[in-house]
């Protein structure tokens, strides 16, 4: 008798943290004393127009070392006002280091001069990432208050952009236990001659794939594909408000199902916000029809000589998307799908929560695939509630209340909601109108 198929997967899961690691100058230079005894800190850059100083155009703000040792391979050019042979260079291993020195050997240090992922995910890492850049001296004080406590203070600290990255885990509370444990060790304490904090451009990834690199059925792919299209701008909520779709860091996955415009206006009963009455408008969709939708993700990827491809070609491409599928098609890298809409936390809860999220999104998806069923939503007049999506996920209730205290938090702030359908204008009328009002149309 055959074994009926299980209904869950044996997930596994990564996790990214993004941060800012900073740092009194006195630890550093131990750091250097110890380390690096021919490479001397620099901190009053006036005597030189290389990378470094307070601020310049690629955002870099810390310190400068000197490398004074005539032999070693030259990192920038030769500084005459501060030494014939002197070379200054921006931070390379020593940010990340000062870090692996707090939380312990344990995690390692990954530094690319040209920013180039590892590829062994064994253990805990700290590396280097070319969208993260330290902090100005005022932002330092107002992040470090505690031991930070004027401008005149915080000139004897630096900071560096570091990201946090995890081994493949498959329980959610055995990865809570060891970010709690290494999120404390880098927070220290207000007596601590360091610390962590997090800006508007740290974000954190969960990366969900299978046990052994394993890949995804297409079927589960397309079904997360499906959901993720139509509970977009509810999942967006969850988040703070500027990362609901921020240009070249989180791109919407729904970029190619837009409505291609030659919609035919419908009309809709709709409520006058200045009185209140209700009134007949037409409107045209933004978005394809779900059914269209749903056909694109299932019918015309199945079909295709090669479907993951066509699925990418839907979902988007670019690693910058909301979710990201790219990692699927990319050679020598983890078969993951990356979420990636969640900013950057020093909070183990947040971090538990959004990974349960996550997969438990995928989760559903597989759920789909085995028992034939399909999101129920199959048209944008229907219902598409955040609720419902935590019902079908199973999700546990202290995870809907912690997200539904978050949103709203959020929701005064929060960009106002793209919707689906806008208002319809005529534009012939407009033009003629236009151009009757003007002086020019009223002589002709």
């Amino acid at each position: 008798m055959a074994s009926t198929p299980k209904t869950t997967l044996p997930l596994t899961f990564g996790i990214e943290l993004e941060a800012i690691f900073a740092f009194h100058e006195s630890r550093l230079q131990n750091h250097l004393d110890k380390h690096r005894p021919d490479t001397r800190l620099v901190k009053d850059t006036h005597c030189s127009t290389q990378p470094g100083g307070t601020e310049q155009s690629n955002g870099y703000t810390s310190w400068l070392l000197r490398e004074a040792d005539k032999n070693s391979t030259p990192q920038g050019p030769i500084d005459e006002q501060c030494g014939e042979m002197s070379r200054l260079r921006q931070y390379h291993e020593e940010p990340l280091e000062l870090a692996q020195d707090v939380i312990g050997q344990s995690i390692r240090v990954h530094y690319s001069a040209e920013y180039t992922k590892q590829t062994d995910y064994s253990a805990w890492s700290i590396s280097n990432d070319s969208s993260l850049n330290g902090l100005t001296k005022q932002a330092l004080m107002e992040a470090f208050n505690d031991r930070i406590p004027t401008l005149e203070a915080a000139n004897d600290w630096d900071s560096s952009g570091v990201e946090l990255i995890s081994p493949p885990y498959t329980d959610a509370a055995h990865a809570y236990d060891e970010v709690s444990a290494i999120l404390s060790s880098l927070r220290g304490t207000s007596l601590s001659d360091y610390g962590a904090t997090v800006s508007t451009i740290c974000g954190m990834h969960v990366h969900v794939g299978l046990p052994n690199n394993e890949r995804f059925s297409i079927t589960t792919l397309q079904h997360l594909a499906y959901l993720l299209v139509v509970y977009e701008e509810e999942i967006s909520q969850l988040h703070e408000p500027q990362r609901h779709q921020a240009a070249e860091e989180i791109i919407t996955n729904r970029e190619n199902f837009l409505h291609d415009g030659c919609a035919e206006p419908v009309e809709r009963l709709v409520i006058n916000s200045e009185t209140g009455e209700r009134e007949c408008k037409k409107f045209v969709p933004i978005f394809k029809p779900l059914e269209e939708i749903r056909a694109s993700l299932s019918e015309t990827v199945a079909a295709a000589a090669q479907p993951l491809e066509r699925l990418l070609g839907f979902m988007g491409r670019h690693r910058a998307h909301i979710v990201n599928f790219s990692g699927l098609v990319r050679e020598n890298r983890p078969n993951t799908v990356e979420f990636r809409q969640h900013a950057g936390t020093l909070d183990p809860q947040d971090v538990f929560w959004w990974v349960r999220f996550c997969t438990g999104l995928v989760q559903l998806a597989h759920r789909y695939t085995i028992t034939g069923e399909e999101c129920p939503v199959s048209d944008w007049e229907d219902k598409i509630d955040i609720e419902d999506l935590f019902e079908a996920i199973q999700f546990p209730e202290e995870g809907k209340e912690y997200f539904r205290k978050r949103r709203e938090t959020y929701a005064p702030k929060a960009p106002k909601r793209i919707g689906y359908w806008e208002e319809w204008v005529d534009w012939d009328a407009e033009y003629e109108l236009s151009r009757c009002d003007s002086p020019i149309g009223n002589s002709w």
